[in-house]
């Protein structure tokens, strides 16, 4: 599966995103010559209440549905003169964490980067003025200016 950011008033593709094998905590990606769409899984680790892991083979579909719950973007990627400085953070996974790419992953090549932090899960995410808020179900909200020194 390829991810791609999509024109939803347009209902196209706008750019590639970085490849579902290079999402955290994905440790491979089974696919299959048929159909792509629904016989192709990732295995994916998950981490229950700190502590317990394990490893569950979910299907790519699954995986988009379930894994990820809200994405974002810092700036628009087409009227932006700093392809750079755009950037796509996702809440994902049953323990609501952050992951990143930055524009210049456009196209497949970059990877998803997890935004570490002592806190979460976080609840939402939004970005402002370049800087990202994200409000933890403790109810404090972490901030990441991607301005100044991105993660």
């Amino acid at each position: 599966m390829k991810p791609h950011l999509l024109d939803p008033l347009r209902g196209s593709r706008i750019f590639r995103l970085p490849l579902v094998k290079t999402f955290p905590y994905v440790f491979q990606v089974l696919r299959s010559d048929n159909d792509i769409s629904y016989s192709s899984a990732a295995f994916y680790q998950t981490i229950h209440l700190g502590r317990r892991q394990s490893t569950t083979l979910l299907p790519l579909l699954t995986l988009r549905d379930y894994i990820i719950s809200k994405v974002v973007l810092s700036t628009n990627p087409n009227g932006n003169t700093k392809r750079k400085s755009c950037w796509v953070v996702m809440i994902f996974g049953i323990e609501s964490r952050l992951a990143f790419c930055s524009c210049e992953d456009f196209g497949g090549v970059g990877i998803w980067m997890e935004l570490t932090s002592n806190s979460g899960p976080y609840s939402d995410v939004t970005f402002y003025n370049g800087i990202l808020f994200a409000p933890c179900n403790s109810r404090f909200v972490d901030a990441w200016d991607f301005n100044r020194d991105p993660p």
